[in-house]
C-alpha cells in the first residue's frame, strides 16, 4: 500500500540567502530550523524526496538524498532540471527551503487537479504572479525546462509557455490554506520577523517539564 502521493518532493536549498546573509536551510522558526520544517510537511506526504544544491555535508545528515548543484549561482531553474531528471517518480512538488508554513493539505489539493497538465502552479490576486516553488511539476517538462535553460533563461516560469499550466488562484488555495502561510518565504530579517509572530500562533505548543509526583 502506498504511503502518501506518488510525487517527488524537490526541497531547493541552494541560493546565496544574499538578503538575509545566512543560509536559510538551518535559519530557525520558532526554534525549529526551516528545512526541518519544510521536510516535516512533504516528508509524510511524498513518495521520495530529494534535497537540491546548498551545502550538502551540513544537508547530508537529514536522511535524505541531496543533488548538489550542477552550476552553482545558476538559480533555481537548473536545479528544478536536476530534480525532475533525477527523481524517480512521473511528478514532484518543488519547494523553497524557506517556507516554514507549509501546507500539506495544500499539496494534496494541488494534486487532486494535476490531471490533464504538465503543471499546476498557484498565483494570487495582488501581484498576478504565478508562485512557482509551492508547484506540481511533472516530468514531461524536462524538456520545456531544457530548451529556457539553452536559451539562457533564469526565471523559473520561463518555460511556463511550452507546457501546459495550469494556474490554480487564490480563492481556491484559501479554501485548505485560508491565510496561505504556504506561501509566506522569508527572504529577509523583516520576514523572518514576520515568521516568528506566525509561528507563535500557529505552532502547537511545546510539551513542558514534566512534575514529579
Amino acid at each position: 500500500m502506498r504511503v502518501g502521493l506518488p510525487v517527488t518532493a524537490l526541497v531547493l536549498a541552494g541560493g546565496r540567502s544574499a538578503r538575509l546573509g545566512r543560509d536559510k536551510a538551518f535559519v530557525a522558526v520558532n526554534g525549529t530550523p526551516m528545512i526541518a520544517r519544510v521536510l516535516r510537511a512533504v516528508g509524510p506526504l511524498c513518495e521520495e524526496v530529494l534535497i537540491l544544491g546548498g551545502d550538502a555535508g551540513g544537508l547530508a545528515s537529514l536522511g535524505h538524498k541531496v543533488i548538489p548543484d550542477a552550476e552553482p549561482g545558476a538559480g533555481p531553474l537548473v536545479a528544478l532540471r536536476g530534480g525532475l531528471d533525477a527523481m524517480r517518480t512521473d511528478w514532484a512538488f518543488a519547494t523553497g527551503v524557506d517556507t516554514p508554513f507549509l501546507n500539506p493539505t495544500l499539496v494534496r489539493y494541488l494534486w487532486k487537479l494535476h490531471e490533464g497538465h504538465d503543471a499546476v502552479v498557484p498565483f494570487t490576486a495582488m501581484d498576478r504572479q504565478p508562485k512557482p516553488l509551492c508547484a506540481l511539476y511533472s516530468k514531461t517538462c524536462l524538456p520545456a525546462v531544457r530548451e529556457a535553460i539553452a536559451a539562457g533563461e533564469r526565471r523559473m516560469s520561463s518555460f511556463y509557455g511550452g507546457v501546459k499550466i495550469l494556474l490554480v488562484p487564490e480563492d481556491n488555495l484559501r479554501l485548505v490554506d485560508p491565510l496561505l502561510l504556504s506561501l509566506h518565504n522569508v527572504n529577509t530579517q523583516d520576514d523572518l520577523r514576520i515568521a516568528e509572530e506566525i509561528a507563535a500562533t500557529v505552532d502547537p505548543p511545546r510539551p513542558g517539564p514534566q512534575r514529579k509526583a
